[in-house]
């Protein structure tokens, strides 16, 4: 299990982000998450809040969920690391909706939505990394529902039962 400097240094090596993400990437990686250390690096690259740079942090945080579910498990250490990045990088909730990055998120949850669907069944701990998931992305019941219903109808055609799936269809308004 790599340590979230560990991965937030490979996703540097993998990445090409801007300079401005490079250098406060570089304090996770130095382990230096605190409050004096970001206004530093803020101040010498010249932005005055952290939040100056939500759109291009959603980006890292996309690629960190990616990067997590590469193995299509998100453990709780993963799942903790991805909550301290949001917390650092002050992304709330909703803030990959209103920073237009909803395909982004709909791409990956529909991805592991249907590898978890694969089999026809939702096992009690995909059932919990479904709340994770939809926890990571900071989505609302009924957003996180309505991707997960693209994938439910599919799985319904090939032969999955409902009652097997931990969910419900929601039916038009």
């Amino acid at each position: 299990m790599k340590t979230l400097q560990e991965s937030v240094a490979l996703l540097m090596a993998k990445n090409d982000y801007p300079e401005k993400i490079r250098k406060i990437l570089q304090l996770i990686i130095d382990d230096k998450l605190r409050l004096p250390d970001l206004e530093a690096v803020l101040s010498e690259i010249n932005v005055s809040r952290i939040t100056d740079l939500k759109d291009r942090l959603i980006c890292v945080l996309l690629d960190y969920a990616n990067f997590c579910l590469e193995d299509d498990i998100l453990t709780q250490a993963e799942m903790h690391d991805f909550t301290t990045l949001r917390r650092f990088f002050r992304i709330d909730e909703g803030d990959f909706y209103k920073c237009h990055k909803e395909q982004e998120v709909r791409n990956i949850l529909m991805l592991q939505l249907e590898k978890m669907q694969s089999d026809h069944t939702i096992d009690s701990n995909e059932a919990l990394m479904k709340n994770d998931l939809q926890q990571m992305f900071g989505l609302s019941y009924d957003q996180f529902l309505e991707i997960e219903n693209i994938v439910t109808k599919k799985s319904l055609k090939n032969g999955a039962n409902i009652s097997d799936l931990d969910t419900f269809i929601k039916g038009k308004k």
